[in-house]
This record gives structure tokens, C-alpha cells and sequence, in this order.
């Protein structure tokens, strides 16, 4: 059957689902999802297989089009390419080495595959490497060089990032929530960085962020970025227009053709962050449709993803509290002025959060900013109380001890008024006889 690029979508959609169900449950669910088209359902299982046989998932990120890879050896720049990281819809990143024997370093290099170099690619791609020569950030991959290639293609080349995306970082290291909302503010503090420059990234995802050993997140991926510039002539608004993303974190506004702002990759951060703590997408399994894609993450509300957590059992984060489920869910938000305005406000409500501080999410009452205080300040808290208990046990013990003493002296004045009564009578009794005794 004829690939086109809608039903190559499909096809995506529904071996995305299946990857996501345990063995026993994908042949069921393959066949549920094709809903009798015997010729998607072979396309389906053959793209499977080949994932199986991959050992990765990096299949479902390959374009609709075949092409042909490049041959190792050939001569890039001063590099020459060792094997290929990895596959996309613009063409492919390699492995690569310098070549030129003045010194030695490993990177990455970006090329527009032959068959591919549209002139919509071709200026896509000069285009990323334009933005990525202007950012310099410690959480954003550098550009170290670009050119073009003896066959007249352009290829940017990029610092090399040994880790994993950020995703598989955190789950297979078990990382607990605290320090996987850190790992998230500091891909926020490099988009961040990147909209202060006027430039919005529009396909952040968890694969386009690396994490390497040291536990440092890199950006990557700029191919599909905009410009914040209201002076881009009519051929460049046309081709900024062109629907480039990947569906899994494309936000509402992206789905319908919208103009696209920060507000785009705010909710694609928010994406990114759902799946840090629940392990999936706010919206589980990829819609076999782009319809049914448009209405899912245009109409439904994503549960919430503390419940979601609870049901996997294996993520590792442990118990989500209510107000990291509020900070996602504004990130999430349909309407894009209802989201965080900026990466640089989401990042400082997951800190408020990390430093028991009231969150801009949450709603701002008085009994929920003193729960806030209190948690934030327990020890301060608990002194206090402790001398307050302190000072009420001594005012109560000195209460008592004066009640005390006040008894000891009433009992003290009766036994004296008690002991002058009888000598007043005795006395009195006596004096008569007592005068009249000699001396």
C-alpha cells in the first residue's frame, strides 16, 4: 500500500499504543485499532517487528519517505561521519570525527539526507543553523561549525551529547520526585534562555533533551524553530506557517494552525513534565487519527498525573502531591493565556513547591498559604510551640504553686489566731491569782 505521509501518522499512532501495552496485549490491540483494515495492520506489525529487531523505538521518528542512508566514510567538512545517531523528518544525525589530523574531537552532524533537500527543508535547516549559532547556553547543545557538503547539502555540526533522553534518565535511575523537578527547571532555565533571544523552539519533547552521566540536560534539536520577528518577509510568514512538529507534544493552538508563541513550548515543557512523573503522555495512547489526535488534545483534560502514577506502581517518583499536579495542569491548559507566561514562571512555581512556598497554581487562600508556612517553616514552628507549651507549664506550675502557698498561709494565720486565742483565755483565766502571788 501506498505510504502517504497521513497514513505513515496512523500507523505511528497505533504502534505507539501498542508499545505502550505489555507483549501479551499488542497483537489484541493492533487488531482493536485497525478495526478490520487488513492492509494497515500489516503496515502496523512490520513497522513493530522492525522496532523489536531495532531494540528502539527511534522507527516511529522516521519520515514517511524512504531514502538512503549516508555511506560511512564520506567526508564531511573536516569530519568524517562513524554511524548514525539518529532519524527525522528533516534527515539524519551521525557520529562524527575530524578527519583533518589537527586534533581530535567527537561530534554531531546534522544533514538534509539526498532525496529530502526541498527548498522548504533547505531553508528549515539554514534557518537552524542560524538560531543555533546565536544561543549559548550550559543546558543547550552548541553549535561548533556548518557549511555544505560536495553534493551542495547543508549540515550544521553540533556538540555531541553522550546520555539519554530525559525520560529513560529518570526512570531507569529511579530518581525521586524532588530531583527530577530539578532536572526539569533547568531544561526550562535553557528555553527560557532561548525566548529571551526571540526564539521559539516549537518540538521540545522528551527525546530532543539528553541528559549525560553527570546529570546535566542538553536542548537539542532547533530544526523546526521560529524567529520572533515581525518583519519576516511573505515567502518566510508562508513557510513559518507550515505544520512541522511532532504530534506527541504539539500543543492546541499548533493542532489547529494558530499563530505560535512561547505559550507553544510552555505547554510542551508541560508535556515533557507529565511524563517525568506519570511515565506517558497527558493523553496515553496516540490517537489512530489526526482527527481523533486534534480532538484529544484539543477537547479532553488529561488526568491528573499524581493519579496516573499510582496506577503504574514502577515509576520510582513516589507519592504526587496536589500542588505539582496544579502546576502541570496550568502548563496544560488549553487556552494559551491561561498557561504559565513564560518557561521562567513555570520553573519558579516548581521551586516555590521544592521550597514549601505557596504556588501561583494553587488557589490563594489563607488556610493554604498558613499550611504553606507551617510546612515551610517547621522547625521555626516547633520551637515556638515548644515555648509556648514552656511558657503555659510554667505559668500553670507557678498557678499551682501559689495556690499552694496561699493555702500554707491561711492554715498558718488559723493555727496563730488558734494558739492566741487559747493564751488570750488562759491568761485571762489566771491573771487574778497570778497578781496576787508574792513577787
Amino acid at each position: 500500500m501506498e505510504l502517504t505521509p497521513e497514513l505513515w501518522r496512523r500507523v505511528k499512532g497505533i504502534a505507539s499504543g501498542a508499545l505502550d501495552r505489555a507483549d501479551a496485549d499488542q497483537a489484541a490491540y493492533v487488531v482493536d485499532a485497525c478495526g478490520g483494515d487488513e492492509a494497515l495492520r500489516r503496515e502496523v506489525e512490520s513497522l513493530l517487528r522492525s522496532t523489536v529487531a531495532a531494540g528502539t523505538a527511534a522507527y516511529l521518528e522516521l519520515p514517511a519517505v524512504a531514502v538512503a542512508p549516508m555511506p560511512m566514510g564520506t567526508r564531511i567538512g573536516a569530519y568524517r561521519p562513524v554511524r548514525e545517531l539518529g532519524s527525522g523528518g528533516m534527515g539524519a544525525v551521525y557520529l562524527a570525527e575530524r578527519d583533518d589530523r589537527e586534533f581530535q574531537q567527537r561530534v554531531a552532524i546534522k544533514v538534509v539526507r539526498g532525496g529530502l533537500a526541498s527548498a522548504f527543508l533547505l531553508h528549515r535547516f539554514r534557518e537552524e543553523r542560524r538560531i543555533l549559532a546565536s544561543l549559548e547556553h550550559p543546558n543547550i547543545a552548541r553549535l561548533l561549525d556548518g557549511g555544505a557538503s560536495d553534493g551542495g547539502l547543508p549540515y550544521v555540526v553540533m556538540e555531541y551529547v553522550d546520555g539519554e533522553s530525559i525520560d529513560v534518565y529518570c526512570r531507569t535511575r529511579r530518581l525521586p520526585l524532588a530531583a527530577r523537578l530539578d532536572v526539569f527547571c533547568r531544561v526550562c532555565a535553557a528555553v527560557q534562555y532561548a525566548h529571551q533571544r526571540l526564539v521559539i523552539h516549537r518540538d521540545i519533547k522528551c527525546g530532543n533533551v539528553l541528559v549525560t552521566q553527570d546529570g546535566v540536560p542538553k536542548l537539542l534539536d532547533f530544526g523546526i524553530a521560529k524567529l520572533l520577528n515581525p518583519d519576516l518577509d511573505p515567502e518566510q510568514q508562508a513557510i513559518t506557517m507550515e505544520r512541522v512538529m511532532t504530534p506527541e507534544s504539539a500543543s492546541p493552538e499548533q493542532l489547529r494552525g494558530e499563530p505560535i508563541t512561547v505559550a507553544a513550548d510552555v505547554y510542551a515543557l508541560g508535556v515533557v513534565l507529565y511524563r517525568l512523573l506519570a511515565g506517558r503522555t497527558p493523553y496515553g495512547d496516540m490517537p489512530a487519527s489526526e482527527a481523533a489526535l486534534i480532538e484529544a488534545v484539543c477537547e479532553r483534560v488529561p488526568e491528573l498525573p499524581s493519579a496516573v502514577a499510582r496506577r503504574q506502581h514502577d515509576t520510582g517518583v513516589g507519592p504526587i502531591p496536589a500542588d505539582v499536579d496544579l502546576i502541570v495542569m496550568k502548563a496544560l491548559r488549553k487556552e494559551p493565556d491561561r498557561r504559565y507566561g513564560s518557561a521562567a514562571q513555570l520553573a519558579d512555581d516548581v521551586r516555590r513547591y521544592l521550597e514549601g512556598r505557596p504556588i501561583l497554581a494553587a488557589p490563594d487562600t489563607l488556610g493554604y498559604r498558613a499550611r504553606k508556612f507551617v510546612t515551610r517553616n517547621r522547625w521555626a514552628v516547633a520551637g515556638a510551640a515548644a515555648v509556648v507549651v514552656t511558657l503555659c507549664a510554667g505559668v500553670a506550675a507557678t498557678s499551682w504553686q501559689a495556690r499552694v502557698a496561699s493555702q500554707q498561709r491561711a492554715r498558718a494565720e488559723r493555727e496563730f489566731n488558734a494558739v492566741r486565742t487559747l493564751a488570750n483565755a488562759v491568761l485571762g483565766e489566771l491573771h487574778d491569782a497570778v497578781t496576787k502571788l508574792p513577787g
